[in-house]
């Protein structure tokens, strides 16, 4: 974990009323830390009205962790100071505001430099001489040792200059890693406080109190809930009856419902019990006491509703704090997008790239809309002779376009060849030499049209024999839905075809304003040349890559060779078992003339003009390597980051240079008539940016609640940003991801993108999410997507389906047989080289769950209810089905990694677990093997 003992450089206060004159914190406001994720602000509450009336930034900008705060007069001049901690991720530096004049005076390390689990801070006048001590205790990861210190303050300015050590001691067993909250007050009313300490997460829920004696005399050992709830415990204390004695105020942690208790500082006994919030969600609760009340907020980061309650558990009032998440340089700046003329030139450079002049070139925007197409001049009629073939062709260049706009992100620039590298599907022959726009289901001919290499695959590296598989097996299968969705024959482009409001069928009435999605067509509806055509999925052969613009990304350029026929095949690619090495490898020469078009790697080796067309101002891709499990990626060129870019530059030199005014531009979408080929077609786009943030607003769904919508996606942010990226530089950014969760019908009902998130996963995330829901649920689960000897209703997640799909089981094993969902048991393919063997079988042949899913986009295996609620099938992880005792839905993750999409999975579905009563996937075997359920990095924050 890297920690930064420097983040308290940034610190500054704002006062929302006075923006010119810095804060002065009042007595009794209430210090209210941000959350994982958001800008590491202290909000100060009026405890009066709930308002929130200033902030204190203790820490950098971009410190995602979290903050923890306390108030107490530190020094006696009746301004109390706010001590701040920070959450999870920086270095344990423990920072003093003054109260009189809202300014930083000190900080100090409160535990070793390296510790990076967060600290809680509280204050308190443990020895009765009228000046607070400061009270630290170590967060998660760390033993749950509790430090006391002295405040030092200069006797000549009375302001507070530092703190010394007075006191250490574990306040539970020192074996345990959970960490331990603290607070602080004075219980039996003698005039001195005593330390309230709550268990970190893992812990049973046991509060201590104690003396700031030597001794460390304990006055109170309660269990504050049942003592087999691991969530951790939140403590607070003060006097809420006016007394003169403390109570002390708990509150559940992430993962279990918002309870709070009320308990008398003398003998722990029951006060008031209530929830603060719904009583359904798992969000936690973090409290506090100040002026009498007790404040309560969710220990989750969302916009977080702050309610004060009196000693009575009634309810005295309540105030929003916004959520205000971190920002940073290029991956959250202003969305930059390609303009009209910009996207000409692209592909006016690509036609000049190279002498050959039998390509289709596209150029998309990060959203996947089609802005442009160049057919060059003597690409064969075979193809362009026909709206069907035209429409084929081009989308093979599409789903390359797609590739490099879909994958990279502001901090990595993936390409077609990497997502290929990090795949490894298994792909048959017959999958690839086939047309998705055929209709008839028992055709030869029908089938995805991969635009991807032939083979096997399975392995990491690839063609290592006994290695494991890789990351995103099956990723063609995935972004093939659009405008129009099948109906209940499940074959696009027949009559009973429909047309959806909003991407994934998402309710409009929570779809925000602004943020509609737009799927990724085919060039056939776009154009209106093939209203019913299918797009080709994701493409994994090399020449898709993504445009970078300013140092963003703002789309991507595919250069597709289709041959006469528009198969992947034409390409004769060396990544496929049917490559011919008599014949040039044609998607070779599309990756040199994709990387040229966008202008090579601007600080590597920058391609200058072509043919006289200059390269956009700020165009470039950004040079790196990248490595995944110790492996370096190739991302142009095969070979890694060296070694690839001179086989691409020497196939530049061996090429020779075209002309930019080779071939025509061809509309990329219909005009206002509606109609193809007419004067007011649309031949040249501007790109728009990809929507952030809410995408649909969490709402009630059948069988889960907005309040759990809302805990699920809360908890995977704030893990996501604290855990490492696996696709970003440099080494060490925290991962950018998607959320999704559906309902018991396949409805989304909550869709989230962090700002930057990779594309493609928008789809992946609520697909994961709708596969694990039906595969749970055992009223629904049909007989022919069951694993022979399991009982329906096992919780698998997308790692499970990947698992049993994969060319060899156990996994990895060369000679195994394929697994029971492997579409090379439906034979008509080679086991070795998956290459057609005999006549090709007919569409309707592919009934294993991965063949199925690849001849039948838009579906979510043979789920027999709503089909407008199915998106297909995902076949590696970032899952989890979600219950509530029993089954209520599903949550979906996508983004940085697909161990990375576990880890966040784990954290989102805290509290929404398998229960015992329901077999979980790794507690099943299949022919001897255990089935998988999630896997975690071993250090997945460092």
């Amino acid at each position: 974990m890297t920690h930064h003992p420097q983040r308290h450089a940034a610190l500054r206060v704002e006062v929302l009323e006075r923006r010119d004159q810095p804060a002065v914190v009042a007595p009794n406001a209430i210090p209210f830390g941000a959350m994982s994720g958001a800008v590491p602000d202290v909000s100060l509450i009026d405890p009066a009205t709930t308002a929130v009336v200033g902030r204190v930034r203790a820490y950098e900008d971009t410190f995602a962790g979290g903050v923890r705060a306390a108030v107490g007069d530190l020094n006696g001049d009746g301004a109390p100071e706010v001590v701040t901690g920070p959450g999870p991720g920086g270095g344990p530096r423990v920072v003093v505001v003054d109260g009189a004049t809202g300014l930083p005076v000190a900080s100090f390390l409160a535990y070793e430099p390296s510790f990076a689990g967060g600290v809680d801070v509280a204050v308190g006048d443990l020895d009765g001489d009228g000046r607070p001590e400061i009270i630290t205790g170590a967060g998660n990861g760390g033993g749950p040792l509790v430090k006391v210190f002295d405040v030092l303050v200069d006797p000549v300015t009375q302001q507070v200059t530092g703190a010394a050590q007075r006191d250490a001691f574990f306040a539970y067993e020192e074996a345990f890693r959970g960490g331990v909250f603290v607070a602080a007050g004075d219980l039996d009313g003698d005039g001195r406080a005593e330390m309230v300490l709550g268990t970190g997460v893992g812990g049973g829920p046991r509060v201590r109190a104690v003396r700031g004696t030597p001794d460390h005399a304990e006055v109170l050992n309660i269990f504050a809930y049942e003592d087999t709830s691991r969530h951790g415990v939140r403590v607070a204390a003060g006097d809420l009856d006016g007394d003169g004695r403390t109570e002390v105020v708990t509150g559940t942690g992430s993962g279990s419902g918002p309870r709070v208790r009320l308990l008398s500082g003398l003998d722990g006994s029951e006060l008031a019990s209530f929830f603060a919030f719904d009583p359904a969600t798992r969000t936690g609760v973090t409290v506090g006491v100040t002026a009498g009340q007790v404040v309560a907020w969710p220990t989750v980061a969302t916009d977080t509703p702050v309610r004060r309650f009196d000693l009575g558990g009634a309810r005295l009032g309540e105030a929003v704090v916004p959520f205000d998440p971190i920002r940073t340089p290029l991956v959250d700046a202003a969305q930059q997008t390609l303009a009209g003329n910009e996207v000409d030139a692209l592909l006016a450079r690509a036609a000049a790239a190279s002498a050959s002049s039998d390509a289709i070139i596209a150029v998309v925007d990060r959203n996947g809309r089609i802005l442009g197409v160049r057919v060059e001049g003597r690409v064969a009629a075979e193809v362009t002779t026909t709206p069907e073939g035209l429409v084929f062709a081009v989308d093979g260049a599409v789903s390359k376009a797609r590739t490099g706009a879909f994958f990279g992100n502001n901090q990595a620039p993936l390409t077609s060849r990497t997502v290929q590298f990090i795949s490894q599907s298994t792909i048959t022959e017959r999958e690839v030499n086939s047309n998705p726009s055929v209709t008839d289901p028992n055709s030869t001919v029908r089938g995805p049209g991969f635009v991807a290499p032939v083979g096997i695959a399975g392995h990491f590296p690839p063609g290592i024999a006994f290695t494991p598989q890789v990351d995103l097996f099956g990723i063609e299968h995935t972004n093939r839905d659009g405008t129009y969705h099948v109906g209940p024959d499940r074959i696009k482009g027949t009559a009973d075809d429909v047309r959806l409001a909003e991407r994934f069928n998402a309710d409009p009435a929570f779809v925000p304003a602004g943020q509609s999605l737009a799927p990724p067509d085919s060039y056939g509806f776009e154009t209106r040349l093939a209203r019913g055509a299918q797009n080709r999925g994701v493409a994994t052969l090399p020449g898709g890559v993504p445009v970078f613009k300013n140092g963003q990304v703002v789309g991507g350029v595919g250069v597709f060779f289709p041959g006469r026929t528009g198969f992947a095949t034409e390409e004769n690619s060396a990544l496929s078992t049917t490559y011919n090495p008599a014949l040039p490898d044609r998607s070779l020469e599309a990756e040199w003339v994709a990387v040229a078009a966008v202008g090579g790697y601007a600080t590597q080796t920058p391609v200058g003009p072509l043919g006289g067309v200059p390269l956009p101002f700020g165009f470039g891709l950004p040079f790196g390597r990248i490595d995944l499990v110790g492996i370096t990626l190739d991302i142009v060129g095969p070979g890694g980051p060296f070694g690839g870019l001179d086989a691409v530059l020497a196939v530049g030199n061996a090429v020779g240079r075209g002309s930019p005014a080779d071939g025509t531009n061809r509309p990329v979408a219909a005009g206002p008539d509606g109609l193809p080929n007419t004067a007011d077609d649309v031949l040249l786009r501007a790109g728009a940016p990809v929507p952030e943030g809410w995408l649909v607003r969490p709402h009630d769904g059948v069988g889960v609640t907005r309040a759990e919508v809302e805990a699920a996606i809360a908890n995977g942010l704030a893990e996501a940003t604290l855990t490492r990226a696996a696709i970003r530089l440099p080494l060490g950014s925290r991962t950018r991801m998607v959320f999704a969760v559906t309902d018991l019908t396949g409805e989304v009902v909550g869709l989230y993108r962090m700002p930057d998130a990779t594309v493609f996963s928008i789809d992946v995330a609520v697909a994961k999410a709708r596969n694990v829901t039906y595969y749970a649920d055992p009223a629904k689960l049909q007989p022919a997507d069951q694993v022979p000897g399991l009982p329906a209703g096992v919780a698998f997640t997308n790692r499970t389906f990947r698992y049993l799909s994969l060319p060899h089981f156990p996994e990895g094993i060369d000679g195994a047989p394929p697994g029971p969902f492997s579409q090379l048991l439906d034979g008509g393919a080679d086991p070795l080289f998956a290459r057609t063997v005999g006549a090709p079988l007919p569409a309707s042949a592919y009934r294993s769950v991965l063949g199925y899913d690849a001849f039948n986009p838009g579906t979510n295996f043979r789920d027999p209810t709503n089909v407008l609620n199915q998106n297909g099938v995902v076949f590696f992880p970032g899952s989890a089905p979600l219950y509530r005792g029993s089954l209520i839905g599903g949550l979906g993750v996508s983004g940085d990694g697909v161990d990375q999409d576990d880890v966040v999975t784990a954290g989102g579905a805290v509290g929404f677990d398998v229960p015992p009563t329901v077999l979980r996937a790794d507690q099943v075997f299949v022919a001897g093997v255990r089935l998988p359920y999630q896997k975690f990095n071993r250090n997945p924050q460092g």
